[in-house]
């Protein structure tokens, strides 16, 4: 019994060590600009939040700690953002959807928000 106890415990911590991530990448395709953002998260028991990427700091292995960042807000927030830094003006063909897999079984879950977009100067 304490063996699944400590193996629960350290599958928690491995799983926190992995944290959250917020990505932005930009890419430019046969004269296109493109975005994709990216956040992830951890959750317990489908319930309880563990960590999520932290959007104040995209493409950094920062995370929030017992917070749900994992938001099409988020990404809304990261997508403005990164057309004001950038100098454009407006996007199209802006498309966003979640996934969720589970890590252990009903224990774990980790889960992410997905945003695409076109960026126009």
């Amino acid at each position: 019994m304490r063996r699944s106890a400590f193996a629960a415990f350290l599958s928690a911590v491995v799983l926190a060590a992995a944290g959250g991530c917020c990505s932005v990448q930009r890419t430019s395709e046969g004269g296109r600009e493109m975005v994709y953002i990216e956040n992830t998260g951890w959750k317990l028991l489908n319930l309880i939040p563990i960590a999520s990427g932290d959007p104040e700091y995209p493409n950094r292995e920062v995370c929030l700690w017992f917070c749900d960042s994992v938001l099409l807000e988020v990404n809304t927030m990261l997508l403005d953002e990164t057309m004001r830094k950038e100098g454009f003006r407006s996007v199209r063909n802006v498309a966003s959807h979640m996934s969720d897999e589970q890590a252990i079984p009903f224990l774990f879950k980790r889960y992410s928000y997905h945003t695409s977009a076109e960026l126009l100067r």
